[in-house]
């Protein structure tokens, strides 16, 4: 295979892989965590699945808790039964007696802690104490945390499982990595984190997966790498012109030529936590009267995007650019984009991932690797002037660099 063809068969193969992955995209639509596709460069890999943690805690005795509503019945007497929320500093208030402390009591034991107090007004006074809205404590409720949702807790109660949490908090969101979920549990003083597959759960995919949870466990539920905002614009153009000068040659030689273009083109704009990218794309399809090349390609990409490939530390830029340029200065070229003369296709690739670190509260440290591949179409010479050898000095590159910055982090200092 010629170098010609080479270049010819890299850039129309990417082109075309681009153009069949932005066709796969609804436009306007958010990624559901269960979509499956291929970014470059970003190595994917998964855990074993954990299926289950153990039985829950039987016997488990649930205890008031703030902002719990109780049904307080003193039988035989009315007036001072009813209804009664716990307030956040954990006391209740009740005629006759006042303020009670209720928050980590079980309803047998304020039950038998009212009938105490009440001796004193009534004979062998009969209490009974019911939760009608159950909130928990706060060392008991269920915690839900990450950047799917926001924060909330779930009263824990006897056989809680993670499918019971997600029927009470209405399920998770499509935004969310269900599948990468966790159960974030503290046992003999250490914490265990163990893998649940929300999605699978939540879909019924996989039941099986559904895991029972102790009182104080947090329930982690993380948002897909692509959560967020994005756009898909594409459009279509289709024009006719005339150039009585096709190839750009001396007076005497001209061609002149119909050229009839069909363009289609592309937008996408991504916008998430850990996704920045904007990508333009479009296919310059050119049929040309009166020449023996009649059907030409003239592809022109820009794109540019800026990922967090883990939180905090690992970061990659990358860039793209495909367009005709023009390949020698002391040729002429036309104003007209249509016109082709004089021009090869240029592709320029960058791909620059990093590493950043804190240097206390004094300097950060960036850590990056960079490379950058350019691919120059070969040209043919000129046939009125051989000397003139279009892109005769153009080669392709590849450069490859390392670079450590240090960059300080501003002190403000009031001024007295």
């Amino acid at each position: 295979m010629s170098a010609k063809a080479a270049h010819y068969t890299a850039l129309y193969g990417s082109t075309a892989l681009a153009f069949g992955l932005l066709a796969l995209f609804p436009q306007k639509a958010a990624f559901a965590e269960d979509t499956s596709f291929t970014i470059p460069f970003v190595l994917q890999s998964s855990s074993p699945e954990v299926v289950g943690s153990g039985p829950a805690d039987t016997g488990y005795i649930y205890e008031i808790g703030p902002e719990d509503e109780l049904s307080i019945i003193i039988r035989g007497d009315s007036d001072i039964s009813g209804d009664f929320q716990v307030r956040p500093d954990g006391r209740i208030a009740l005629p006759l007696l006042g303020d009670m402390e209720a928050v980590g009591r079980t309803t047998d034991d304020l039950a038998a802690h009212l009938e105490d107090a009440l001796a004193r007004y009534y004979t062998a006074p009969d209490v009974t104490v019911t939760v009608t809205l159950a909130s928990g404590t706060y060392d008991d409720r269920i915690r839900i945390i990450g950047n799917a949702l926001p924060p909330r807790t779930v009263p824990y109660r006897s056989d809680l499982t993670a499918l019971s949490v997600l029927t009470t908090i209405g399920g998770v969101p499509k935004t969310a990595a269900a599948n990468k979920a966790a159960i974030i549990r503290r046992e003999n003083g250490q914490e265990r984190r163990i893998p649940l597959r929300l999605g699978d759960i939540q879909s019924g995919k996989n039941l099986g997966a559904d895991t029972p949870l102790k009182p104080g466990d947090i329930l982690f539920i993380p948002e897909s790498f692509l959560a967020g905002e994005r756009s898909i614009e594409p459009s279509m153009t289709v024009s006719q012109s005339y150039s009585d000068n096709l190839n750009l040659r001396p007076s005497g030689f001209k061609e002149d030529s119909f050229i009839t273009e069909l363009v289609p083109a592309v937008r996408v704009a991504y916008d998430t936590a850990r996704l920045q990218a904007d990508l333009t794309a479009q296919l310059r399809l050119q049929y040309r009267t009166n020449t023996d090349d009649e059907l030409t390609i003239a592809p022109d990409m820009l794109g540019a995007a800026s990922t967090e490939l883990v939180e905090g530390l690992l970061f990659t830029d990358a860039a793209l650019s495909i367009s005709r340029q023009q390949t020698d200065t002391r040729r002429g070229q036309s104003a007209t984009v249509s016109n082709i003369a004089n021009t090869e296709v240029v592709q320029s690739y960058r791909l620059s991932p990093y590493v950043t670190n804190r240097l206390g509260d004094i300097a950060t440290m960036e850590t990056r690797y960079r490379t950058g591949l350019v691919l120059i179409g070969a040209s043919d010479p000129d046939p009125f002037n051989p000397t003139l050898l279009a892109g005769q000095e153009a080669t392709d590159t590849w450069e490859n660099t390392g670079i450590v910055t240090i960059r300080s982090q501003n002190q403000r200092q009031a001024l007295n």
